[in-house]
């Protein structure tokens, strides 16, 4: 495994530059790191062995410095890491790494969007106050096992683009998605432009009822 490889290399590396410093030819048995990917991977302890490692109390101690031992042993570990193998591994832990801090900045910013979003809506109306539309938003796939409803008064003069921050304040998006608005009341679904956000909901005909279906769409590059 890449980290075994990685470990080894370093530990040994050092050992080989500071002949002459203790620090570098100890290694702590409790370093849950070096223990999980050398100590206990396949072949990590005997090569520690075979290079002069010996235990002692809670540690792994270098008493015999052979400089060309380890130099032998640095070359071999340098070899594996050339391999497709290794490449392909490392590649794919690589790949994980950046896929989590990309995600973990995501979701910063799907936070921040969302609160954004959410200052802009207006309040819900009272229950059967006049001038009072009721939408239903279908939230998710079409398939209707998987469509949540959510209910959802508005002022019949509230607008798209009210509409629009009620969405982004509630619907959370995948990395790579934006959010797309439709209007389902009728049997032929209708997307929702921004370029309509100034128009009142009794104008685009959402008024005293309507239903919307939020869909996840592939982001534009």
């Amino acid at each position: 495994m890449p980290e075994s490889l990685d470990l080894l290399i370093l530990s040994l590396g050092k050992a080989l530059a500071n002949p002459t410093d203790g620090r570098y030819k100890r290694v702590p048995l409790g370093n849950a790191n070096f223990k999980t990917h050398v100590i206990d991977a396949p072949g990590g302890l005997a090569l520690l062995q075979a290079c002069g490692y010996e235990r002692n109390g809670d540690a792994l101690c270098l008493r015999k410095m052979d400089e060309m031992v380890l130099t032998l042993a640095i070359s071999a570990l340098e070899g594996a890491r050339g391999s497709a193998h290794y490449l392909d591994a490392k590649s794919e832990m690589l790949l994980v790494s950046a896929l989590g801090a990309s995600k973990a900045d995501f979701d910063v910013a799907e936070k921040a969007r969302r609160a954004r979003a959410a200052a802009k809506v207006p309040l819900e109306p009272t229950d059967g106050a006049a001038g009072n539309t009721l939408l239903c938003f279908h939230i998710g796939s079409r398939k209707a096992d998987r469509v949540r409803c959510v209910w959802r008064r508005f002022e019949s003069w509230n607008t798209l683009g009210d509409l629009f921050a009620y969405v982004d304040s509630t619907t959370p998006l995948e990395i790579g998605t934006t959010g797309a608005l439709f209007d389902v009341t009728l049997t032929a679904p209708v997307k929702l432009e921004q370029a309509d956000s100034g128009r009142t909901l009794q104008m685009l005909g959402l008024w005293p009822t309507g239903h919307l279906s939020i869909m996840p769409i592939l982001a534009a590059a």
